[in-house]
């Protein structure tokens, strides 16, 4: 994995977690993205409308393209809240 990608799903990530919330499907390492009416309305009411890159992405391409390093990214994630 290189970190110029792992550094990209980190951002994408971030970014993702401001705009609806990761579900663990069952007790499995797989995850879904459910992406959340409020952080819709939250980014509507920023004085300057979205942040450019954020406004152009096709949330389902960034998780199709990084879905390996999000993956990896929850586990670490809800592993790190679970302790």
């Amino acid at each position: 994995m290189s970190p110029v990608r792992m550094a990209n799903a980190i951002v994408y990530f971030r970014l993702l977690r401001s705009v609806g919330r990761f579900r663990r499907v069952g007790k499995t390492a797989a995850f879904t993205f459910c992406p959340c009416k409020c952080g819709q309305y939250h980014a509507e009411q920023l004085p300057n409308g979205v942040p450019d890159p954020a406004a152009e992405l096709n949330l389902g391409r960034v998780i199709d393209e990084f879905s390996k390093e999000l993956g990896t990214l929850c586990l670490e994630h809800f592993t790190d809240q679970s302790v």
